[in-house]
């Protein structure tokens, strides 16, 4: 290869390495976000009561896919 098409390539390496830092520098202040939101929303007076409905919300929710898998196998 000529010296020219390689430090073409390691520019490129070096661009896409920034790019790649930046995006986990994002992950990382979302978690941050995320994390800090969780940890205020269980702070809220409503958060057991409204925790158990959406359990078992998401337990009917199951229990129906799996009713409609099975009644799928059978047809």
């Amino acid at each position: 290869m000529k010296e020219s098409t390689l430090i073409d390539l390691q520019k490129k390496v070096e661009k896409q390495d920034a790019v790649i830092k930046q995006i986990i520098e994002e992950l990382m202040h979302l978690r941050d976000l995320s994390v800090g939101s969780f940890e205020l929303v269980k702070q809220l007076d409503d958060y057991g009561p409204a925790l158990k409905r959406l359990a078992d919300k998401t337990n009917k929710e199951r229990e129906r896919l799996e009713e409609e898998d099975k009644k799928k196998l059978v047809n």
